[in-house]
């Protein structure tokens, strides 16, 4: 089933409620932008900016790392992703991209394309 957020706290993306999943932000950026981006510190520093948002990256990522290990499935890993982005007031960026139902992607057993999460439990090798 798909995830959905349940802290209202956490600040949508304009895809979360589109119905096929489509950022409009994107889509314009990408029409309108033709050099990359260089970002200032009123960007780059204080929360819910480029630095905070990285750090909460890097938390919800060693949280997912925690979880991964033989006989854990792919869901659980989602579940710990989804529930570490709630508890840090963030958006699980996967989540409804396109219609992703899950929080996080996940591939395994070196399988290379992202998979979405399930009940398939991880193996050792």
């Amino acid at each position: 089933p798909k995830r959905t957020v349940t802290n209202k706290n956490v600040k949508l993306p304009d895809y979360a409620s589109h119905p096929a999943g489509v950022s409009d932000s994107e889509q314009r950026d990408r029409a309108s932008n033709n050099s990359i981006r260089v970002y200032g510190p009123e960007e780059l520093e204080g929360e819910c900016n480029l630095r905070y948002a990285c750090a909460m990256g890097r938390e919800v990522l060693d949280a997912g790392g925690k979880a991964c290990r033989v006989g854990v499935t792919t869901d659980e890993i989602d579940r710990v992703v989804h529930e570490a982005c709630m508890e840090r007031d963030c958006y699980p960026s996967p989540l409804n991209y396109y219609n992703f139902p899950k929080s996080v992607c996940t591939s395994v057993n070196e399988v290379i394309c992202h998979g979405i999460p399930d009940y398939r439990e991880i193996q050792d090798g």
